[in-house]
């Protein structure tokens, strides 16, 4: 499980944008967890949105319909789904599995994490607090 601003990264988007993908179109996408929906993002979620996002740049369908696609793709063997009654489309998946898990890796290793709790002493004489 990955957090937002480390999937934002490794797709090479703001994390903004991809809050507001999970908010909007891709609300099915994020699992219900006891309280609300949970942030951490699993990497077939990942993969789902990279296609979008990748479908939307490069042919300029919304990210609503290219979050559909992707389903498809991920889930026929062949990742390939009919556009009109002649035509196909082929996305190569298995090479996008490969760039993405090497981008997440590169994303969580180059994350600073937020410490949680008080500050130490040293950071907030750092600060400039004085008592």
């Amino acid at each position: 499980m990955y957090t937002t601003a480390e999937a934002a990264d490794s797709l090479g988007i703001k994390p903004k944008r991809l809050d507001n993908i999970l908010t909007g179109p891709g609300r099915a996408l994020v699992p219900v967890d006891r309280n609300g929906r949970s942030r951490a993002l699993g990497q077939e979620i990942i993969e789902s949105i990279a296609i979008a996002l990748l479908l939307e740049r490069d042919l300029g369908i919304s990210i609503a319909r290219g979050l559909i696609t992707a389903r498809e793709l991920i889930a026929n063997t062949n990742s390939s789904v009919p556009v009109g009654t002649l035509g196909s489309l082929h996305f190569d998946v298995a090479k996008l599995r490969v760039v993405l898990t090497n981008a997440l890796g590169d994303a969580v290793e180059d994350r600073n994490r937020p410490r949680r709790g008080r500050p130490s002493l040293a950071e907030k004489k750092k600060r400039g607090a004085s008592l």
